[in-house]
């Protein structure tokens, strides 16, 4: 049998210090091309000012004062699909705690609306709606990821 050699982890390997500098590159100038994007995404009705704030975490709406002190899990689920198959999971893990809460973040508005709707109207079975909050993933720039993490 062949060996495989040293295991390396990233960071410490030459590729994962370049990978790691693309990345803290991106993270710190990326900003002119996501705004570009987001108004190409606007322009053909992909985005609206709501979504394009979320996404900024411009407009974000605040944790719910209820869940101070709760445990927060979350879970992203990039598309519909990955919403729908998402709630038994989400479901679970409310369950195993009162004090437990979710947060759900999606990369898609037609995702972030079919979950508030079906939890504003109460059609997900055992999950509470005041103990998951859904909201768009914010943009890989560090100032909105900044943000979305520090609230």
């Amino acid at each position: 049998m062949r060996s495989m050699g040293r295991a390396r982890t990233l960071g410490t390997s030459s590729s994962g210090r370049c990978g790691l500098w693309v990345l803290r590159l991106w993270a710190n100038y990326s900003r002119p091309a996501l705004e570009l994007v987001l108004a190409v995404r606007r322009a053909v009705g992909k985005e609206t000012d709501r979504s394009l704030g979320e996404r900024r975490f411009e407009t974000s709406r605040p944790r719910p004062a209820s869940w101070r002190g709760g445990k927060v899990v979350w879970f992203h689920a990039a598309s519909l699909g990955e919403c729908i198959s998402v709630i038994p999971l989400v479901r679970a893990v409310l369950d195993q705690s009162s004090d437990r809460r979710a947060l759900v973040t999606t990369s898609t508005t037609t995702a972030r609306d079919w979950i508030d709707d079906a939890l504003s109207h109460q059609r997900l079975s055992g999950i509470a709606p005041e103990r998951v909050a859904v909201r768009l993933v914010p943009c890989d720039a560090r100032p909105a990821v900044e943000r979305f993490l520090s609230a």
